[in-house]
This record gives structure tokens, C-alpha cells and sequence, in this order.
């Protein structure tokens, strides 16, 4: 059973940190079966923040996945606007597609940490 308490989670915070900073990444572990858990763990420390009221910023649209080829390799992925926007009248809509801040982002995940 997984730990209730954000504070058993440092090593996934400090993971998540640094790939929030670099826009994404690949976390390399010894097997199969610790890359799984090191998801599973990632998953649920993002629903405790959930649960406990903190701002996701970038965790929100995060992905992570096992790849066949890779099997101890989770990658680490922030979601990106795929497709077209449009109106009603199929007129093109361009999204503000900038990125949350670099100094917001890394305010947000420090604030996290802090409270661990």
C-alpha cells in the first residue's frame, strides 16, 4: 500500500522537478517492475497534491509512460496543443501557446517541495 503522506514521495518530487524544468524527460531504472512502480508512485503523488489543494501547474497534463523497447524507461511528458482550434465558422483560432514561466514554474514546484 502506498504512503497517504506527500512527504514520502521526495525522490518523485525531485524527479518531477527537474523534468518540469527541462520541459520533459526519460527516468532510467534498474527493471522493468521499478519503472511501473516509480509510475505508479508518480501518479498517485500528483493525486495526493490533488487531494490536498496544491496548484499542479504542469503536473496536470503530465504523461507518463513505459514504452515495449524500453521497458525500464518511464518518459516523462507535459501535454502540447495537437490540432486545429477554430470557430463556429471554422475561422482559425491561435492559442496563447506560451509555456507557464519558467520563474512561476519553478515558484510552484519550490513551493511544493517546501512542504515536504
Amino acid at each position: 500500500m502506498m504512503s497517504n503522506k506527500p512527504e514520502q514521495y521526495t525522490d518523485v518530487a525531485a524527479t518531477l522537478s527537474a523534468a518540469v524544468k527541462k520541459g520533459g524527460g526519460k527516468f532510467k531504472l534498474s527493471t522493468p517492475g521499478q519503472a511501473i512502480r516509480w509510475r505508479q508512485r508518480a501518479y498517485y503523488y500528483r493525486k495526493l497534491l490533488t487531494k490536498q489543494g496544491e496548484p499542479l501547474g504542469p503536473l496536470a497534463h503530465m504523461t507518463l509512460r513505459i514504452e515495449g523497447d524500453e521497458p525500464t524507461t518511464v518518459i516523462i511528458e507535459f501535454a502540447r496543443l495537437v490540432g486545429t482550434l477554430t470557430d463556429f465558422n471554422d475561422v482559425p483560432i491561435t492559442p496563447d501557446d506560451k509555456e507557464p514561466a519558467l520563474d512561476d514554474t519553478k515558484s510552484a514546484v519550490d513551493k511544493i517541495l517546501s512542504r515536504l
